[in-house]
């Protein structure tokens, strides 16, 4: 299956610029409409309350030392999928978010194209 993403959004939910940054060039490759990147939990939230489009996120569960899950319940609300991004293993997650499409970091390329075949 092709990949088409020229006329989605995307918010990319991550604290750390460079780490963002690998992301946001595939996504730009890819010809995404990128909202943020929101480097905090407050404004990955403000984001969604208050941009009219988001077709799908990246969310980085632990931004700085903080969960994101009150980013991913945000989503669930609106009915908008999403993958959390992480350096931790599945079972670190809280059991309600396990079932979530999840790219360990560092994650290739191919990796992110699979995540957002699902979602997207």
């Amino acid at each position: 299956m092709e990949l088409d993403l020229s006329s989605r959004y995307i918010l990319l939910v991550e604290d750390e610029y460079l780490v963002a940054r690998s992301p946001v060039r595939l996504l730009d490759a890819w010809s995404t409409n990128i909202v943020g990147p929101a480097g905090s939990i407050a404004s990955a939230l403000d984001l969604i309350g208050n941009v009219e489009k988001i077709d799908f996120a990246l969310i980085d569960v632990n931004r700085q030392g903080s969960l994101a899950y009150p980013v991913s319940d945000a989503f669930n609300q609106r009915q908008i999928p999403y993958a959390i991004t992480t350096g931790y293993d599945t079972a670190a997650l809280s059991e309600g978010y396990r079932h979530v499409p999840q790219l360990t970091k560092p994650y290739a390329s191919e990796e992110l194209e699979k995540v957002l075949l699902l979602i997207a």
